[in-house]
């Protein structure tokens, strides 16, 4: 048996435990007691609760508005699809013999004359850099290589490719462009200027010099036929 140092009597040290949570906390009004189903008792606080469920009602909210703005938006590109295609088919792509056998060739006819218009304006492809060339930029390389050529001679090589091979489609893409995108008075403008200058003028002119060529060669052939029959019949 081992010795006792303090004697007989121990003196009994008792420990005070005070509650866990302290009174002010659990009686303010501000703080709710709940009891779960297995005895344990809980305080929650109301103002934290209802910030927690505003919170969480906000977030669900959102989500639920996102998704119907993303079903509505989802909805509005099929339409829209659908239009275009609609519109497409009614208006521009109207030949069936084009759209069945000429169509896909057209168009990748049409991006090869585009790359080449490309590469036809690519200032490296003339002067110093060029091997196949001379060093010195000729004019018709300066001309290729402005600013005008670069911006429209790709498109006006892939547009005379795609009226050459597809004109009824090319017909109708361009009267829809002239009706639906272009303002109206610049449509009468570029008409007034091409019935003008290109039908009555340039056109008007290209064939009557035709026709004065055609009657000069006419009354020539005429005359060398009597001249030669002339001779002939002396």
């Amino acid at each position: 048996m081992g010795t006792n140092f303090y004697g007989k009597n121990e003196d009994q040290i008792a420990s005070a435990a005070g509650p866990l949570v302290p009174a002010v906390i659990s009686t303010s009004t501000e703080m709710q007691s709940s009891t779960l189903p297995n005895g344990n008792q809980i305080l929650q606080s109301i103002p934290l609760t209802e910030t927690s469920h505003r919170l969480r009602s906000n977030l669900i909210n959102l989500i639920a508005s996102l998704k119907a703005e993303w079903g509505t938006q989802k909805s509005a590109v099929k339409n829209e699809i659908a239009s275009a295609k609609e519109y497409l088919q009614d208006n521009i792509f109207t030949d069936i013999y084009e759209n069945r056998e000429l169509l896909v060739p057209s168009s990748i006819l049409s991006l090869g004359a585009f790359l080449s218009g490309r590469v036809l304006t690519n200032k490296h492809n003339w002067g110093k850099s060029s091997v196949l060339l001379t060093p010195r930029v000729s004019v018709i390389g300066r001309l290729f290589t402005s600013l005008p050529s670069r911006i429209c001679l790709p498109f006006i090589l892939a547009g005379a490719i795609f009226h050459q091979v597809t004109p009824v489609s090319s017909e109708n893409l361009w009267t829809r462009v002239e009706k639906d995108v272009l303002p109206e008075k610049l449509v009468d403008t570029y008409h007034s200027i091409r019935t003008e200058y290109l039908k009555n003028g340039l056109l008007k002119r290209n064939n009557e010099l035709c026709d004065a060529v055609d009657n000069y060669l006419q009354s020539n052939i005429r005359l060398l036929r009597e001249t030669v029959g002339k001779r002939f019949k002396s």
